[in-house]
């Protein structure tokens, strides 16, 4: 089934949501609101071919680190392995950072020492390979292709430096 989202932005299409550490967003779904304020927030998930989407509030400057651990590799669609993407949006959903693999050998993702631009909402979209966002003429996205190959259990580490 593929989600069809409004043009502009994503991010206001969403219904809010709270959720508890270790609870696993469906897919797809609100943000997960998450509180980095008092330095590190760890939520778990499972993606496939969709995407899980956190909500955090940051501070102009504030330093942060997101990390994706895969705890599980499940069957995907074409791929059994721990590929994930990772993206860092702004409040309009304009991708900041992104990335698909930590390392040469290591398909986890991570975005280290990222410094925030402005005070306000972010958020972190967690996906797998294949999984392209479909974005605008303002590099907002406005919806996900919906192909991810692998399927994989996760913990999403937010880490705040400052």
């Amino acid at each position: 089934m593929k989600l069809m989202l409004p043009i502009v932005p994503l991010i206001s299409s969403f219904v809010m949501l709270t959720a508890a550490v270790g609870q696993a967003p469906a897919e797809p779904s609100g943000p997960i609101i998450l509180n980095v304020a008092k330095g590190n927030a760890l939520v778990s998930g499972n993606v496939s071919t969709g995407y899980n989407l956190f909500q955090f509030e940051g501070s102009q400057g504030q330093t942060i680190t997101l990390d994706v651990d895969v705890t599980e590799i499940l069957a995907g669609t074409s791929h059994t392995d721990e590929d994930s993407q990772l993206y860092l949006l702004d409040h309009q959903g304009r991708i900041l950072a992104y990335n698909d693999d930590e390392t040469e050998n290591n398909f986890e993702s991570r975005i280290s020492q990222f410094i925030l631009p402005k005070s306000g909402t972010y958020y972190a979209a967690v996906t797998t390979f294949g999984n392209t966002p479909v974005i605008n003429d303002q590099q907002q996205i406005t919806a996900w292709n919906n192909s991810g190959l692998s399927h994989i259990r996760y913990d999403l580490l937010v880490q705040s430096h400052q």
